[in-house]
């Protein structure tokens, strides 16, 4: 008897397999490459990770002090653990006082994540509390945006809780940065993850003309300010906005 292909079958077997491939998305570990440098305060190292299960939106960056990284010490074989309120980054490889590189590991914290899920209005995915993580978000901030009866989607969960609880006053902010924005561009902006310290630093880099759609690239690719300043210490100044997207997506600059 030949099995039955039709789109009954589809039907009866859907939600199984729907069910079987959520399942295995909560409970995905993250995992990807890491490196690592001193940080641009004393005491700091700054970390580049990137992701190797996604495509887009793969590469992210933190910076910690060494007294926060458990198990922090040089040599060739390092397991260094960066505990934050959304989860543990583990990291294995290899370190000298001058960087670091190797693989991580990310696992997220169920009760972070119960926080983050009264306030988000989709899901919160495993991607977006990697993001929070690194960002340092913490279990009190989400509260507190829950507290004011706030709601983001998980993409402007991404994009950094601070703006979710005071969205007023970064259009503000952002149209005070010195480009001439309208509210509707500047709406814009702040959804494509734009801070008004990326703006600013911009302006005083010598990157004046960029036009609303240059500026959206920037923030959707996630280069800050600090990675400005990171292009210019490193004597790239002046790059076009498709050399920053390409060096930032391929992790040339963390």
């Amino acid at each position: 008897m030949k099995p039955d292909r039709g789109m009954s079958g589809m039907i009866r077997w859907a939600p199984w397999w729907m069910a079987a491939c959520c399942l295995a998305a909560r409970a995905a570990v993250i995992t990807g490459t890491w490196t690592a440098t001193p940080g641009t305060q004393p005491g700091s190292w700054r970390f580049t990770f990137t992701r190797h299960d996604v495509i887009m939106d793969a590469v992210g960056s933190a910076e910690a002090r060494t007294a926060d990284v458990q198990g922090f010490g040089h040599g060739p074989a390092i397991r260094w653990r960066l505990v934050r309120d959304a989860g543990t980054i583990t990291l294995d490889g290899a370190s000298t006082t001058t960087g670091g590189s190797g693989t991580f590991s990310f696992r997220e914290n169920p009760e972070f994540l119960g926080e983050a899920r009264k306030v988000v209005r989709d899901w919160a995915d495993s991607g977006s509390i990697f993001k929070l993580a690194l960002q340092g978000t913490t279990t009190v901030r989400l509260a507190e945006l829950a507290a004011r009866g706030g709601t983001v989607t998980s993409w402007q969960l991404r994009l950094g809780v601070d703006r979710a609880l005071d969205p007023a006053a970064s259009l503000i902010a952002l149209r005070e940065s010195g480009f001439a924005l309208s509210r509707e561009e500047a709406l814009r902006l702040r959804t494509h993850g734009v801070t008004p310290d990326l703006l600013r630093t911009l302006r005083s880099t010598g990157y004046e003309n960029l036009s609303v759609t240059d500026l959206e690239r920037l923030g959707s690719h996630g280069i800050s300010d600090f990675d400005l300043r990171l292009f210019e210490a490193r004597g790239h100044r002046n790059l076009p906005v498709d050399e920053m997207v390409r060096m930032k997506v391929n992790g040339i600059i963390p």
